[in-house]
């Protein structure tokens, strides 16, 4: 028997049965052996069997882990893995314990008490993971919210279709399920009918898991021991991408990064009869190209250590700097470079381009690259002469007649400010009066047309009058003036009705399907119809010809190219009676004939 420095008993447990008993043993070690209630010897490392029903389930960590029990702070947590991940709470004496505050009830609700906690062997089959709350208002009620705390709906309706009815699955379908044809899918439970694992791409669209041979006809997929691109190189091309292909043997496939395979074997990028030679550093390195400073530099190493150069399209450039200027003339150093502090004053917009032929020259060009003048000739015509001016002309200046025309400076016999409209044409600002004889214009407080309504047509637009007073103006879309004095629009014995709804509405007109209809409501609801010059117009759809003579259907409108020489000012009028022809009326509304001069 040895000597125990503490009871063996009180540091081990028996987490396999909780109802066991230890006795201390001291024979040879200090051993703790554990009995239960049978008096045979506790299974202490088996962990304990969930209820029926229930299955054991894979916790990715100790639900108690963070765990709080707002309503009894000082419970103690258990975790529970039976059916899912649970920290239940207990109290010192072991009971259990609902760890949601219960909610207060309302003024007209009573506090009850219960024999016992409404959540007490409460389940909620629609939500399981639905947390219960006690409620003891009015009553015993147990309270199901989501992890949200969205109120639960306990009552289960059936997941499944038609004729398929939910099972239970002794464990989750999911559990120990692969996809080899889709290894990163996700897996979803499904009780339908049956303990299914169905597999979902990333994207949520379903994923089939039968893995299809990824090789041709004739190549079986082998296994190999290790990956095929461990260790694998590319020697010819070292930035390569290895992929491991399983087909007919264990094989390391090369790709470049757009896809294409790759030949790794590294045979020699030099001709016949060059051989590759090694450099002490990069040809490239230090190397320069004087008449192509864009081109890019290639090392090559064939027959010596050559820096080659290409142009961004590919093809090779020599980089001996030849002479850029023409015969006769030499290229010649300059201090500065000539563009430097040039300007063109001419061409303020021009870009210069340096250029060192028979000497430090400043050479301009439009963006187009066309050169240009720089020498600023007169602007001015003959006989005026460009003076200077000690401010700009248009600094200052304003045009009353025509507040929204562009001031443009003018330094042509003196210091002028030219005032254009934005098409171009030059305007005259001096302002004269706008108002007839015998009217002054007048100043107004406020403009008279900021608080005007014209109650006769609500669509006309107001314009400012001040000729002999504060007046507002009103006119249509077209320009014409209107009365805004609202009278009824009705002749006499005739009263303006009201419509429930508007006469123009629903309303067609056969004959003429281009009219425009007008509302009338005078004796009633009518909808009359106009043309585009406002004559009105008959919708009862009989044939506009005289007897005899048929409507005819025109591939063009006759008056698209007419002309009327002899009348210029005449109008032209579409007829179709017996061919297409093409009518001209004078504004009296007199028939013309086109041909006849007098």
């Amino acid at each position: 028997m040895v000597h125990c420095l503490v009871n063996p008993c009180s540091i081990s447990k028996c987490p396999g049965d909780k109802k066991a008993t230890c006795i201390a043993d001291c024979c040879g070690g200090c051993n703790a052996l554990w009995f239960g209630v049978d008096g045979r010897e506790a299974k202490c490392n088996e962990k304990p069997a969930c209820p029926n029903g229930q299955e054991k389930v894979q916790c990715l960590k100790d639900p108690c882990q963070g765990a709080t029990c707002p309503a009894y702070p000082k419970a103690t947590c258990v975790s529970n893995n039976c059916g899912s991940c649970k920290a239940q709470w207990y109290k010192a004496d072991g009971t259990p314990v609902n760890c949601i505050k219960s909610l207060p009830c309302s003024p007209r609700q009573t506090q009850v008490k219960c024999l016992k906690d409404p959540c007490q062997g409460a389940t909620c089959p629609a939500c399981p993971t639905a947390k219960c709350v006690s409620n003891y208002c009015g009553g015993c009620h147990a309270l199901w919210y989501k992890a949200d705390g969205t109120p639960a709906n306990c009552a289960k309706s059936s997941p499944c279709p038609p004729g398929q009815d939910e099972v239970q699955c002794k464990k989750d379908p999911c559990e120990g399920a692969t996809c080899p044809a889709y290894p990163t899918a996700k897996c979803v439970s499904n009780y339908c009918g049956g303990c299914n694992a169905l597999w979902y791409k990333v994207d949520g669209t379903s994923a089939s898991c039968a893995k299809s041979s990824p090789c041709p006809p004739g190549q079986d997929e082998v296994h190999c021991t290790i990956d095929p691109c461990e260790g694998a190189t590319c020697p010819a091309y070292p930035e390569a991408i290895c992929i491991s292909n399983y087909c007919g043997g264990c094989n390391a496939l090369w790709y470049k990064a757009d896809g294409t395979p790759v030949n790794c074997t590294k045979s020699s990028p030099c001709p016949p009869g060059q051989e590759e030679v090694e450099c002490t550093i990069d040809p490239c390195e230090g190397a320069t190209c004087p008449a192509h400073p864009t081109a890019k530099c290639v090392s090559n190493y064939c027959g010596g250590c050559n820096a080659l150069w290409y142009k961004a399209d590919g093809t090779a450039v020599d980089c001996t700097k030849s002479s850029p200027c023409p015969p006769g003339q030499d290229e010649v150093h300059c201090t500065i470079d000539p563009c430097e502090s040039a300007t063109c004053p001419a061409y303020p917009d021009a870009t210069c381009v340096s250029n060192y032929c028979g000497g430090c020259n400043a050479l301009w060009y439009k963006a187009d690259g066309t050169s240009v003048n720089c020498t600023k000739s007169s602007p001015c015509p003959p006989g005026q002469d460009e003076v200077e001016c000690a401010i700009d002309p248009c600094e200052s200046a304003t045009c009353p007649a025509y507040p929204d025309a562009t001031c443009v400076s003018n330094y042509c016999g003196g210091c002028n400010a030219l005032w254009y409209k934005a098409d171009g044409t030059s305007v005259n600002c001096t302002k004269s009066s706008p108002c007839p004889p015998g009217q002054d214009e007048v100043e107004c407080a406020i403009d008279p047309c900021e608080s005007a309504t014209c109650s006769a047509y609500p669509d006309a637009t107001c314009v400012s009058n001040y000729c002999g007073g504060c007046n507002t103006l009103w006119y249509k879309a077209d320009g014409t003036s209107v009365n805004c004095t609202k009278s009824s629009p009705c002749p006499p014995g005739q009263d303006e009705v009201e419509c429930a709804i508007d006469p123009c509405e629903e309303a067609t007109c056969a004959a003429y399907p281009e009219a425009t209809c007008v509302s009338k409501y005078c004796g009633g609801c009518n909808a009359l119809w106009y043309k585009a010059d406002g004559t009105a117009v008959d919708c009862t759809k009989s044939s506009p010809c005289p007897p005899g003579q048929d409507k005819v259907e025109c591939a063009i409108d006759p008056c698209e190219e007419a002309t009327c020489p002899a009348y210029p000012d005449a109008e032209c009028v579409s007829n179709y009676c017996g061919g297409c022809n093409a009518e001209w009326v004078t504004s009296s509304g007199e028939e013309v004939e086109c041909d006849t001069t007098y």
